[in-house]
């Protein structure tokens, strides 16, 4: 029969191979057509057992088709298994693990509570950094999370919650299979799943000690073929790529398209695993030529997540990420062509000519032809790719297939490990501030460091920044610090008058505002005179004074190039004015500081770094404020007894409240004597009583009244 099964395993193989190249009549590519479904029983050597086992094909290619022999050892093989139940944990609800009496508390993290695949995920991380490798952690056949341990024969582990909702229960057993094949001689072990042979096989029920079992092949490999598929519009009888002729064709010619998948050798470019190891320290990094036309690295297709981190920013070698596919299709980074879009820019001025966003995209699309012209096939592209920027920092429906990509920089909260080094276990991971710290930060060619709207934190976008600053201003006018955008040079606003209405016009160099808006404050007197623009650069632009602005009057002032410790200050005072959506500042809503760190200073660019930092937030204390009384001597429920009862730490308590009690000094008293983690106060100022928990969800409180 070996020919048989040879032939039925080669069939199968190479017809599947074809289904897959074509198109069903969904239009999806094809899948397996044929499978080769082989039959397997277990039955014991010798008697009777109690033992279920399930015998599933995970590899048909390395079922050998010989007998298996199982054996149990009941005293090896210890395993503990943890069933979280159905219910929803709340976030911040803790589970309290101990192995061998080394205890670890684990805290349901926010938005887990009801994502059962997320938390079973991130108990077993955690179980794993905890405990190392004297425990194996896995998914339970029988349970959510299965505990072993290849280093420990015998151990005691266990986990209880303190959750009102959710639920954790435990069983542990004992013991472990072992799988051998008498002609290889190969031998595999497991506590309820085995793997040998292409096969998988899973246990349940009680095993006596010292049983065997043997698996043998029910059926051939060719007497298992069989069809997967029922619905005929999934045979994928059409190719991938069709030629329809024309009706009006006179001529008899045939056309065929096909696709072979270039293979690509790039004499310059290496593969991402060969240059860089998964390390994001900047120690692990590589030196990168930023004014290079070629591309750095190649990332190889089926990649899940790729982060990279740029550093050490040079003026003179400027570096950024661009990711673009080997057909052309640019993915990540900033849309090429500036150069010639600001040449094309000053010849249209010099014809009163506006270029339009038509002819923008042509020279984009331009200069990104000749990087890939440039580079060809010695830089990884494939010979004839086309540019295209469709997908460019796509997102929504935009994006390319399914990738996510985020441009920016990114601060997030880390942990540090605090270890038991004499017992090696980890006692805790202790939270580490969120950081975020600029690199050198440069005007591009109109003085702009941040355009309008184009920089955001936390999504808040945050107003323009130039690094040109207000040197001198006409005596009795102020400007307002937050306008920002401005060409280096003397700016005037004239006052002019048309038909009894006057007229506000702005010149600045490059450019002329009309329309502006006097409003004045009729509490203080003062006028502000506003430029509001479709373009948005100058709507941030407004100028105080008092009094009134006549026909003839004019207001002049210089801005210049702001340089060193004057830009950093500048650029300071800009993340200071920034405001949320409720006109608060934006980095103390966020529980952000700023701060400058070391650098040099110079006149083209902001050499110090400035660092944003967003501390661990700390738990808070429950504060609960009572109704204002008329005095302390206040009599509550008109002088009558009655109870308190307040809830804290999901425990209940009833506190007396006597009629000789009943003013606010004698409910603290009571609240305070009764010792239940609340602290009771009387503000004498607001005539309040305040009620104080401990930090932590878990020591939040509730409170009622009844008479």
């Amino acid at each position: 029969y070996r020919e048989l099964d040879s032939l039925a395993k080669s069939f199968a193989s190479e017809v599947n191979q074809i289904h897959k190249e074509g198109l069903d009549g969904y239009g999806n590519q094809g899948g397996e057509l044929f499978v080769i479904d082989p039959k397997f029983k277990v039955t014991p050597t010798s008697g009777q057992t109690a033992v279920q086992s399930a015998v599933s094909v995970i590899d048909v290619s390395k079922i050998s088709y010989g007998d298996i022999n199982l054996t149990y050892d009941k005293s090896a093989g210890q395993v503990s298994n943890i069933q979280l139940g159905n219910e929803s944990f709340s976030d911040g609800d803790k589970i309290i693990f101990s192995l061998n009496g080394k205890t670890v508390t684990y805290t349901v993290e926010a938005g887990l509570g009801s994502d059962r695949t997320g938390l079973m995920g991130s108990i077993s991380k955690f179980l794993k950094d905890a405990f190392g490798t004297q425990i194996t952690v896995t998914s339970g056949s029988q349970s959510d999370i299965a505990i072993s341990s290849q280093l420990l024969r015998n151990f005691t582990f266990t986990a209880v919650t303190d959750s009102t909702t959710g639920i954790v229960s435990q069983t542990n057993h004992s013991g472990l299979w072992t799988a051998t094949d008498p002609t290889t001689k190969t031998s595999v072990t497991g506590v309820d799943v085995l793997q040998i042979n292409g096969l998988q096989v899973e246990f349940s029920g009680e095993a006596r000690d010292g049983e065997t079992l043997t698996i043998n092949a029910g059926n051939r490999p060719a007497a298992g073929l069989k069809v997967t598929i029922t619905d005929p519009k999934k045979i994928s009888a059409a190719a991938q790529f069709r030629v329809i002729e024309n009706a009006l064709n006179v001529g008899g010619v045939i056309a065929n398209l096909s696709y072979e998948k270039p293979t690509l050798v790039p004499a310059t470019v290496q593969k991402l695993e060969a240059i860089l190891s998964s390390n994001l320290n900047s120690t692990a990094g590589m030196d990168v030529d930023g004014t290079s036309s070629l591309p750095t690295l190649q990332i190889n297709g089926g990649k899940k997540s790729i982060e990279f981190a740029l550093d050490n920013y040079s003026s003179t070698k400027p570096l950024e990420l661009q990711v673009m596919t080997t057909d052309g299709r640019h993915l990540v980074g900033r849309k090429l062509g500036d150069d010639l879009i600001q040449a094309a820019k000053t010849e249209a001025l010099k014809s009163d000519r506006v270029v339009g966003q038509t002819e923008i995209d042509l020279l984009v699309q331009q200069a990104g032809q000749a990087v890939l012209d440039k580079a060809g096939t010695t830089g990884g592209f494939v010979e004839g790719a086309t540019y295209s920027s469709a997908y460019l920092n796509g997102t929504g429906d935009s994006k390319y297939k399914d990738l996510k990509v985020f441009y920016g920089i990114k601060g997030r909260q880390t942990t540090t490990p605090n270890y038991d080094v004499n017992n090696h276990l980890l006692l805790s991971n202790d939270p580490v501030s969120a950081k975020l710290r600029f690199g050198v930060i440069a005007p591009d060619s109109d003085g702009v460091i941040v355009k309008k709207n184009s920089l955001t934190l936390n999504s808040e976008p945050l107003k323009s920044l130039t690094h040109f600053g207000i040197s001198s201003i006409t005596s009795g006018y102020t400007i307002d610090p937050n306008a920002t955008f401005f060409n280096a040079g003397t700016s005037t606003i004239k006052v002019t008058s048309e038909d009894g209405v006057l007229k506000y016009q702005l010149n600045v160099p490059g450019a002329i505002v009309d329309g502006g808006v006097v409003s004045t404050d009729s509490a203080s007197g003062i006028s502000t005179l506003s430029f509001p623009d479709t373009d948005g650069k100058y709507s941030d632009f407004k100028v105080s004074y008092t009094g009134s602005l006549s026909d003839g009057d004019t207001i002049q002032f210089t801005t210049a190039a702001l340089s060193g410790d004057n830009l950093t200050d500048h650029v300071m005072s800009w993340l200071s004015r920034q405001r949320d959506a409720y006109g608060k500042g934006l980095l103390s809503s966020l529980g952000i500081t700023a701060q400058v760190v070391d650098g040099d200073k110079s006149t083209v660019a902001i050499e110090k770094r400035i660092e944003l930092t967003r501390a661990v937030q700390a738990d808070k204390k429950q504060i609960s404020l009572s109704g204002a009384f008329a005095a302390d001597s206040t009599t509550i429920n008109s002088g009558n007894a009655f109870n308190l009862n307040i809830k804290t730490a999901g425990i209940s308590h009833t506190i007396a409240i006597s009629a000789s009690n009943t003013k606010p000094t004698g409910v603290i008293n009571a609240i305070n004597s009764a010792n239940i983690g609340i602290e009771a106060s009387f503000d004498y100022a607001t005539k309040k009583i305040n009620l104080i928990g401990t930090a932590g969800k878990d020591n939040s409180f509730e409170l009622s009244v009844t008479d």
